[in-house]
């Protein structure tokens, strides 16, 4: 039925429900290792609640499941909540109100891991477990709650108020607000969570946003942007990195650990394939580091695993040195 004259065509874009089906996966995989753990079993608590103190002390800053909800709640903050704000005060008052709420509460878990990593009785670990466990769940049900009522009242204020220009506009510049590594953790976890009909409109819509860019564009463009990816760049100072030390840098927007070992760097992805800890703040003995989190170790020279939890090898990146300088190559 056409439109009549002043009617306004809703806007269809929906961006929010996507980004919250890879963040109840997210949840459902913290709250799946917690509730399989024995709490009668000392060592098996102690590393389920090593992951939990990283998860939960973590998420307002380091990279983890957990900070990636928070990276989407600060991005809603600034981006999304102020573009609403105006057609109803009272809903974005409520959303941003429990985004504060959730910080603390992640803030209180955090401390209820700590005073149980020190219980040593059976019997007194397993009473805290589930203590810790209601409290963790009680959190995700407040979280999916609010996901549900973003979805049932927040998408349709935007479909009705916002053009589909503003709501790209506003989707782009939230996925802007994640890092690149964050930003690519994210889109692993949304990819792994739609189904095959999202994932094809999610591929038609990349598709065809696709700006057609002049050769003579493209070509100086290709001269002007620095380093080809496919090329060593340059990521450190060989003084910058002793013998025995490690360092973490940015190359081409990807996190690498670079490790000297008797005057020989190599180059690893500086997260671990475990639970995302940064390699580089870990220990190196020898040509295996050690992470700084769960204690998993991994070759330098190959990235193979060579000691536990973790299961799968780490990326390894070309090295080279000119003069002083350490050239990474990440492609």
């Amino acid at each position: 039925m056409a439109l009549s004259e002043g009617q306004k065509q809703l806007s269809s874009v929906d961006f929010l429900t996507p980004i919250h089906k890879a963040l109840r996966s997210m949840i459902y995989d913290v709250g799946g290792r917690l509730q399989t753990t024995d709490f009668s079993d000392g060592a098996e608590s102690q590393l389920l609640l090593n992951e939990l103190i990283y998860e939960f002390s973590s998420a307002l800053s380091a990279s983890c499941i957990l900070c990636l909800l928070h990276s989407h709640a600060r991005a809603e903050d600034l981006y999304l909540f102020p573009a609403a704000e105006k057609s109803d005060s009272k809903l974005i008052s409520d959303l941003l109100g429990e985004h504060h709420e959730f910080a603390t509460e992640l803030r209180n878990i955090s401390t209820m891991c700590d005073e149980l990593k020190g219980v040593e009785s059976s019997a007194q670990r397993i009473a805290g477990g589930k203590k810790l466990t209601l409290a963790v769940n009680d959190f995700f049900a407040r979280y999916m709650t609010h996901l549900v009522r973003e979805e049932k009242e927040l998408i349709p204020l935007l479909n009705r108020y916002l053009t589909d220009d503003q709501l790209i506009s506003i989707r782009d510049a939230m996925s802007g607000h994640l890092s690149p590594d964050r930003f690519t953790g994210f889109m692993k976890w949304m990819l792994a969570s739609l189904n095959p009909s999202e994932l094809a409109k999610m591929s038609i819509e990349v598709t065809s946003k696709a700006p057609e860019v002049p050769a003579e564009v493209s070509a100086r463009a290709g001269a002007s942007l620095g380093p080809d990816r496919s090329r060593f760049e340059k990521a450190a100072a060989t003084p910058e990195i002793p013998n025995g030390s490690m360092k973490q840098v940015s190359v081409g927007g990807m996190d690498v650990m670079l490790a000297n070992v008797n005057g020989t760097f190599y180059a690893l992805s500086n997260k671990c394939t475990h639970a995302g800890g940064p390699l580089a703040k870990g220990k190196l003995d020898g040509f295996v580091v050690q992470c700084p989190l769960h204690g998993s170790k991994f070759d330098v020279r190959t990235g193979a695993v060579v000691g536990p939890p973790a299961q799968i090898p780490e990326r390894v990146f070309g090295v080279k040195v000119e003069g002083k300088d350490v050239l990474v190559n990440v492609d």
